[in-house]
């Protein structure tokens, strides 16, 4: 993908004296490792793409969110300065906020938020959280309240999770919340989920499990495919043996009637369409509409490799089949749309002493992909 890109840039640059530079892209050309186009300055950075070859950058500075969208070239698209989705005027946000797309060129932020929380003097952390969540449009406008639009309040203890689009233009947050230990709020922890729309209304708040006893429940991640919201959980039923579900509801907050999956590994999907499941033994392709199309057994995972969560990747792909990466065992493995799998060797990501830490695993937009990562080459 990088090659494409300075092969752009080299015809760009070739006739550059032909159009005035204000036209110019700012993408640089110089191939130093620091020349970076600095989009701004700031913590937790995260970016959410678009087909067009647009960009939205998220990132916090001085515990406030700020958002800058860039075209396919590089420009600023919302002007010189970033927009401010939240700014923080007392100490009620911890900076850094999650990013998912409102389905019309602009985002959605979420973010845990201390309004209302209760400080714990000794540590001066607190013990509650909030969550709350700002739309940005296309044009870089604020459509919601002022402050954002508070999801969950602080009051029945400390979240963490994590936001998907709804495919109408609005959000789900799924999270863990805890209240033991925290004053004033239930000593229960529970697995949920609740819906924003696209206007900032909350459309509904459900708790898919619960537990009198701590340390028992653990958010793991959430995916939406088509209508289906499928969210994985590490459960403890006995303080000593873990279990691996999938809990699966649809958009409107209705839980289907059957069970939730067991033995999950890793959920992927491709623009929300396709789901994608990896388990221990297969890879599952499942519709829009949560219906199977194929499950292709994988016998070849060894069990040094179950060890190494990160360095078993699925990554679905454009065609709608799906890469299965196998780092520790030089291995890339394509399973097309048919359910047809074939075995291709990718050299060099276990040639170090140790295993690679794997950074992050992209598609190229071209049925391909880019691997980062550290600790290990690819040749």
């Amino acid at each position: 993908m990088m090659l494409g890109v300075a092969r752009f840039l080299t015809k760009l640059i070739a006739i550059c004296c032909l159009v005035p530079a204000s036209l110019l892209s700012q993408w640089t050309t110089s191939p130093l490792t620091d020349s970076a186009s600095v989009i701004n300055y700031g913590f937790d950075a995260r970016v959410l793409t678009f087909d067009d070859g647009s960009s939205i950058f998220s990132h916090g500075i001085t515990n406030s969110v700020y958002l800058t969208k860039l075209d396919s070239r590089g420009y600023r698209v919302w002007g010189q300065q970033p927009i401010v989705a939240h700014y923080n005027d007392t100490s009620d946000f911890g900076g850094g906020a999650l990013i998912v797309s409102d389905n019309a060129g602009g985002a959605i932020v979420g973010w845990n938020d201390h309004r209302g929380a209760t400080i714990n003097p000794s540590t001066l952390d607190y013990y509650n959280d909030a969550w709350y969540m700002q739309r940005v449009d296309a044009s870089g406008t604020i459509r919601w309240r002022s402050g954002g639009v508070l999801v969950v309040p602080p009051i029945t203890g400390r979240k963490g999770g994590d936001i998907v689009t709804d495919g109408a233009g609005g959000a789900i947050f799924a999270a863990r919340e805890s209240g033991f230990g925290y004053p004033g709020a239930p000593n229960r922890e529970r697995l949920f989920a609740a819906r924003v729309n696209g206007n900032g209304e909350k459309l509904w708040e459900i708790t898919l499990d619960s537990s009198l006893q701590a340390s028992r429940i653990f958010f793991q991640g959430v995916v939406r495919a088509g209508r289906y919201i499928y969210i994985n959980v590490m459960r403890y039923y006995t303080p000593t043996q873990e279990t691996y579900l999938t809990t699966i509801i649809d958009t409107s907050g209705i839980i289907p009637v059957y069970s939730p999956w067991l033995g999950y590994h890793e959920n992927a999907t491709l623009n929300d369409g396709a789901l994608f499941s990896l388990t221990a033994n297969h890879i599952t392709k499942i519709n829009d509409e949560g219906d199977t199309t194929w499950s292709v057994g994988v016998p070849f995972i060894q069990d040094s490799c179950r060890l190494f969560s990160t360095w078993n990747s699925i990554l679905p792909e454009e065609r709608e089949g799906v890469f299965f990466l196998q780092v520790c065992n030089d291995s890339m493995y394509y399973i097309s749309a048919t359910g047809l799998c074939t075995q291709h060797k990718f050299l060099g990501l276990s040639s170090a002493p140790i295993h690679p830490n794997t950074i992050g695993v992209f598609s190229d937009g071209k049925g391909g992909f880019v691997w980062a990562g550290e600790g290990g080459t690819v040749e």
